[in-house]
This record gives structure tokens, C-alpha cells and sequence, in this order.
């Protein structure tokens, strides 16, 4: 692969990598932070203002990541597992796999639930406030769970930029 294309996917990828990863920890924090019912609204604008950028950020890591893949010289082949650093690589994508499963369990399970708790205050407020606390709480654990899988897939890129 040309130097400057390597550079370029380099780049993207690094700044992909810090546009979801940062986006999901301003995430978390602002969901500890923002309990009280008059700030869900700020969280909730924050939720939908980071999403397509988290998405796109997501398509830019899997596709520069798949060139980077194959333009080092540890990568053997899909699926071929004979050194430390595609043990390493094979972890990292079972990592991003569990990241992207909670995203999309995010984005069209827990956030659809919550506008149809929000709707169903409307007409029911102590049941449609127990919902909405519920699927808060949810929100609240899989953000963090997804925040620890970033890290956890940014120490396993440490570990295999060694080899």
C-alpha cells in the first residue's frame, strides 16, 4: 500500500476511534450526571446529536481497519490464527463485535422503548414514568458496558501495535 493512502487510513481511523470513543464517554457522563427529569431532555438531544456521528464513525473504523489489517505483515489470512498478533487482532474484533451488538441494541431497542414510554406518561404518568425509569437505568448500564469495551479494544490495539 502507498505511504500517504497508509497515513490517510491512519488518520481516519484514529480519529474515528476518538470521535466514538469520546462521544460515548461524554455519554456516560453526562447520563450520571443528568438524573433529574428536566435534564433528560438535554441527554436525550445529546443521545440523538452524537448517533450519526458514532455511526459514521463506526463505518470509517471498519473500513480503515480492514485495510490497515491487510497491509501488515503479521496478517496471514480470515481466520488464520498462528501468532500472538492475530490472537490479539481475533480478540479485538470479538471486542468491537460485542460493541456494535450493544449499539444497535441501543439504537432500535432502548431508545425506540423510551419514546413509547414517554408517550405512554402521556396518558398513564405513574406508569409511563416506571417504564421510562427502567429503560433509563438500562440505557445507563449498556452505555457504560459499551464505554469499557472501547477501552478493553484500545488495550488489545496496544497489545497487538507490540508485536
Amino acid at each position: 500500500m502507498p505511504t500517504p493512502a497508509l497515513i490517510a487510513s491512519y488518520w481516519l481511523h484514529l480519529l474515528a476511534t476518538v470521535i466514538w470513543l469520546g462521544g460515548l464517554a461524554m455519554l456516560v457522563l453526562a447520563a450520571w450526571q443528568l438524573r433529574d427529569a428536566s435534564s433528560q431532555a438535554t441527554l436525550d438531544a445529546l443521545e440523538r446529536r452524537f448517533h450519526p456521528w458514532g455511526n459514521v464513525s463506526l463505518a470509517v473504523l471498519i473500513v480503515t481497519g480492514l485495510i490497515q489489517m491487510g497491509g501488515d505483515s503479521h496478517y496471514e489470512g480470515l481466520l488464520i490464527v498462528r501468532n500472538p498478533w492475530s490472537v490479539g487482532l481475533l480478540a479485538k474484533h470479538v471486542v468491537i463485535g460485542g460493541m456494535v451488538a450493544v449499539s444497535v441494541a441501543l439504537q432500535w431497542g432502548i431508545y425506540p422503548a423510551l419514546e413509547r414510554a414517554r408517550l405512554l406518561a402521556e396518558r398513564s404518568p405513574m406508569e409511563g414514568a416506571t417504564a421510562e425509569a427502567a429503560l433509563r437505568r438500562r440505557l445507563r448500564w449498556l452505555m457504560m458496558l459499551n464505554l469499557g469495551l472501547g477501552v478493553l479494544v484500545l488495550a488489545l490495539t496496544a497489545a497487538i501495535t507490540a508485536f
